[in-house]
């Protein structure tokens, strides 16, 4: 197994680093995918979802299709060309 550094250029990127308790899945053709999250400023769910594509070498995240529901603390996986996110969270259990 290789190591390699990926650093991410905030520059004119889409993806602020505002994000905390993501799931990060690995896809074919060498693509991650960030999915969810909690934003750090406001602490709310998120339903964003970013790919990485390790074949070009990019280090600029691309925005891609919002997920169905908010969600943080969760986990994604890759099954038979479909993603899938488990558990977590979305805010809706606490009181109001």
């Amino acid at each position: 197994m290789t190591w390699h550094k990926h650093g991410f250029d905030y520059n004119n990127c889409p993806y602020e680093g505002n994000l905390k308790y993501f799931s990060v899945t690995f896809v074919p053709d060498r693509r991650v995918l960030m999915t969810g999250g909690v934003y750090t400023n406001n602490f709310q769910p998120s339903s964003t979802v970013f790919m990485i594509d390790l074949q070009v070498n990019t280090d600029k995240p691309l925005k891609k299709k919002n997920m169905l529901l908010k969600r943080f603390g969760h986990q994604s996986c890759y099954l038979n060309g479909l993603v899938f996110a488990i558990g977590g969270f979305n805010h809706q259990d606490i009181p109001h």
